[in-house]
């Protein structure tokens, strides 16, 4: 029953007749409007598999120094058809640790998230990984206390150090009551290491909705224990946001950098972090009016430094927490906390000929990249901005991608990426 009642691949169906659906009023479908398609399974799935072996293989060594074979182990690691379910035997004890730290590292963004496809796709495979390479939970436990030491480490004041003495408590929690389930391994895995964009509120929405079921169908209840021993779900308004991947604030943002600034920065991803597993309305109350408080705030020394007025007023005046509102401008460093760049950017882009964009957005997508192309290409040039160094960048793309003269621009953009 809960197979059939929570098949994640509903929500995929329900978002892809919500785009196939005709709107008498524009005599169009969302689809037609967005360029949005849904990708089927299996292509996520061999998307997801070849990314994560990627940055994994980067990220970790072997013992023997054969990267090849490497390759292949992580391949298996991660590959459901594992029928013996002798994964976790190829690999040694220092290689098993080495993998665990860095998946609880990585950082995954899709830049047009839809329904959530990519990222449930990452999350399934890395708890994969995780189940077989740390079947109690031991290392996964160890390294989110390591984590957590290191946010109170670099807390700001008394009662910031008191949360994560609190936060530390909450993952002995987590895992004693769910040493042998995945629920830990999802938890920390969306708190850390999974986020999503999309110009529709609608995707985002949908994309938290698998991530909660996801979640939910982790926990089993327990008559005895206080609230039947079920976990409150996380908030992830902070995960997934609705925003345009293609509009950035001014460039010269980047380079603009304070003590002051730095500081609030800091403080409003903790403060981001609390409110992600805040558990009452007065807590979430209060961390979003002291969201508000830090926005204004990192706008207001911003300007200081000569950010534009209108990028800094942007910054304060975008509301993670308003789930009816699309921002017209997209930064990872104000919205997700993430200022070097995601390991893994990947995605089904949307596709739309640059004829059928309406004059407003090839004005604005002309000024942004200094030339105009299909709305995909765009997302190209975008996605690789947004990959660390060594990072790994994996899109689909029309099949003329690599044919058409008119996609030189980006496809120069792209051998000038490689390694």
């Amino acid at each position: 029953e809960q197979e059939v009642a929570l098949d994640p691949e509903l929500l995929g169906k329900v978002f892809e007749n919500l785009l196939a659906a005709y709107n008498p009023e524009t005599a169009s479908t969302a689809r037609q409007q967005t360029g949005s398609y849904y990708t089927p399974r299996p292509v996520v799935d061999f998307m997801v598999d070849e990314a994560l072996t990627a940055a994994l293989a980067t990220r970790c060594q072997p013992t023997d120094g054969d990267m090849d074979f490497w390759r292949d182990r992580l391949r298996y690691l991660l590959d459901y058809a594992d029928a013996f379910n002798d994964a976790d035997e190829l690999f040694e004890e220092r290689e098993c640790e080495d993998i665990v730290r860095a998946i609880a590292h990585l950082t995954v963004l899709d830049p047009a998230v839809g329904s959530g496809a990519f990222p449930m796709g990452v999350l399934h495979k890395l708890t994969l990984a995780l189940r077989r390479l740390d079947q109690d939970n031991t290392r996964w436990e160890q390294v989110q206390k390591d984590l957590a030491m290191q946010r109170a480490a670099s807390a700001f004041d008394t009662q910031d150090q008191q949360e994560r003495k609190e936060e530390l408590a909450d993952i002995s929690d987590t895992f004693e009551r769910y040493r042998e389930s995945d629920f830990g391994r999802k938890l920390y895995l969306i708190q850390n290491s999974i986020f999503g964009v999309d110009i529709q509120t609608i995707a985002t929405q949908i994309a938290k909705l698998r991530f909660f079921i996801s979640l939910a169908i982790e926990q089993e209840p327990d008559p005895d224990a206080d609230n039947y021993g079920i976990k409150p779900l996380p908030n992830l308004e902070t995960r997934f946001v609705a925003a345009n991947t293609l509009l950035a604030l001014h460039k010269q943002q980047m380079t603009l950098v304070s003590d002051s600034v730095t500081q609030l920065q800091q403080e409003l991803n903790t403060n981001r972090e609390r409110y992600f597993h805040a558990t009452t309305r007065h807590k979430k109350l209060a961390c979003k009016e002291k969201d508000k408080k830090l926005r204004d705030d990192l706008a207001a020394e911003l300007k200081k430094i000569d950010m534009p007025t209108a990028d800094a007023d942007k910054i304060a005046h975008w509301d993670p927490y308003d789930q009816n509102a699309s921002a017209d401008w997209f930064d990872p460093t104000y919205m997700f906390g993430v200022s070097k760049g995601f390991d893994v950017v990947i995605g089904n882009p949307p596709y739309l000929k640059v004829e059928h964009l309406s004059h407003d957005i090839r004005t604005q997508l002309k000024e942004n990249f200094g030339w105009l192309g299909d709305l995909y290409e765009h997302f190209i040039s975008q996605g690789l901005a947004f990959v660390s160094d060594n990072g790994t960048f994996s899109y689909i793309a029309n099949d003329s991608y690599v044919t058409f003269s008119t996609k030189v621009k980006s496809r120069e953009l792209i051998l000038q990426n490689q390694l």
